[in-house]
């Protein structure tokens, strides 16, 4: 009820998309509505979904439910909810009058305790109105902005900064790879600079942090600086250490007290270090060179090599000091593998050239047994979970989306069939959702267990059409709610597991 007596209105999230010079927008869960426009946008790269986060560590929760989309519009920001009682209008953030005309922007903190105070940093041409010159200028904004408040001027390292906050949401100050050289330590006023650790000048596009892993009690932080490396930042202390050298990197996660990461050895495979998660040592090597590591499922390590009887599935206890990889699985072919939710998951196909006779679908738990598998089948996508993400930036999946009796085109690409969904925790199918529309190829679905509806995008078999698609699990309904031309960076715009 609400304050009158009557009944509150429902909260009803909303999911954006552009097609030609269009944001368009639906009701996630509403399959009688039609999409709507919401007037022309600037560039398909000027869009930025800022998701709340709370607590740190073990702790994390994301809250896409209450996102917020920043995006350019004849010369002005504007920001845009995902979620309200009625659809929610564009708002402008403040007073910039030339936002088509921004050179380069600090890659913004998407995940943030406050979206009023979330910020963009931006560069602008100078009075040369040539970007990329000395002249350049640098401004700041915040989500919170009203229409008549003006940008924030800044100096070359504020727009380089990356804000850092204690679990409790306040700003604790920022991390800063400076211009001229060096990493330094700011206040929460942006005053009192500290250097922590010594580097070579990184590039303005390349000077943000990227956050590879918490520890449990979110003190501990494992952030990549592209071109310098990899450091441990002691959030309670400040402290920066430097435990490896740049290089291709991914994360595999926390487990155990270390950070697992793997990293490119040329062109000959991958290897795998830990880092304490105080970062005493520098990185220390777990696994030699692998032909590819597949990741960590519950305490395994995974990675794959080809064996004379086909992909060899490899695994290595954690939790083991000393344990040597043991082989869990032989798979005559195979084409993807991932570990999720404590089981094995690939699709393999059988190709005779260029071409596909049939596929597979299955998944396996982490010691090799209990395997499920679906002939005529291809993994077709995944629900990602809302809310505390104890692994995080490693997110939790709650479901996978099976396609069953799907045939293939010349080009090798799927089409057809009938969608189902999978508990990722058993391999087995929870429920099916319907047939796919006809013609529509290569489709996969991606987003989150918010609702039972999930986003997917699918192509034509030219490839010259996207298709936008959503799958209700509840009603059983698979259908294209829009399509567009390809090669302008379409696709959907309000759902961080989908969103590009």
């Amino acid at each position: 009820m609400d304050a009158s007596g009557g009944t509150a209105a429902a909260t009803v999230w909303y999911d954006y998309w552009v097609n030609g010079t269009q944001l368009r927008s639906l009701p996630r869960e509403d399959f009688s509505a039609v999409p709507t426009s919401l007037g022309a946008y600037a560039d398909a790269a000027y869009f930025w979904l800022y998701t709340p986060v709370s607590g740190s560590g073990a702790t994390s929760g994301l809250d896409n439910r209450n996102s917020v989309l920043l995006y350019i519009a004849n010369n002005r920001f504007y920001r845009l909810a995902s979620a309200g009682v009625t659809r929610p209008a564009p708002i402008q953030v403040s007073s910039e009058a030339a936002a088509n005309s921004i050179c380069d922007w600090h890659d913004p903190q998407l995940n943030t305790p406050n979206l009023e105070l979330a910020t963009f940093k931006y560069r602008m041409p100078g009075k040369d109105q040539k970007c990329l010159t000395g002249d350049d200028e640098y401004r700041e904004i915040r989500l919170g902005m009203a229409a008549a408040e003006a940008p924030l001027n800044v100096g070359v390292d504020r727009f380089r900064a990356d804000e850092q906050y204690a679990a409790s949401g306040t700003l604790s100050g920022y991390l800063v790879a400076a211009a001229a050289g060096n990493i330094y330590w700011y206040d929460a006023s942006f005053a009192n600079p500290r250097q922590l650790a010594a580097a070579a000048g990184v590039d303005d596009s390349y000077a943000d942090f990227r956050l590879l892993g918490s520890s449990p009690d979110g003190r501990y932080r494992l952030l990549e600086l592209f071109t310098s490396g990899v450091y441990l930042f002691d959030s309670g202390s400040q402290k920066l250490t430097k435990v490896m050298d740049r290089g291709s990197i991914d994360t595999l996660g926390y487990r155990n007290g270390y950070f697992y990461l793997s990293a490119s050895a040329s062109q000959t495979g991958n290897t795998v270090y830990r880092v304490p998660v105080d970062g005493s040592t520098v990185a220390q090597q777990v696994l030699g060179v692998v032909e590819k590591v597949i990741g960590v499922a519950g305490n395994s390590l995974l990675y794959r090599q080809t064996g004379a009887g086909g992909v060899e599935i490899y695994a290595l206890d954690l939790t083991v000091a000393g344990a040597r990889p043991g082989l869990i699985k032989t798979l005559a072919t195979v084409d993807e593998v991932a570990p999720l939710a404590g089981r094995v998951y690939y699709t393999a196909t059988v190709r005779s050239g260029s071409s596909v006779s049939s596929a597979r679908a299955g998944s396996f738990k982490t010691d090799g047994s209990d395997e499920v598998v679906f002939d005529g089948a291809v993994w077709a996508g995944n629900d990602l979970r809302n809310g505390v993400q104890p692994d995080y930036p490693m997110l939790a999946l709650d479901r996978l989306y099976l396609a069953q009796g799907v045939s293939f085109s010349a080009k090798a690409e799927w089409t057809g069939g009938n969608l189902s969904w999978v508990d990722a925790n058993t391999g087995r199918i929870g429920g099916a959702i319907g047939a796919m529309p006809a013609n529509i190829y290569a489709y996969r679905f991606a987003s989150l267990d918010s609702g039972s509806t999930v986003l997917g995008l699918g192509y034509s078999a030219d490839g010259y059409t996207t298709y936008y698609l959503r799958a209700n699990r509840a009603s059983g309904k698979v259908v294209s709610v829009d399509q567009s031309s390809t090669g302008y960076n379409y696709n959907w715009k309000g759902d961080w597991s989908i969103a590009r």
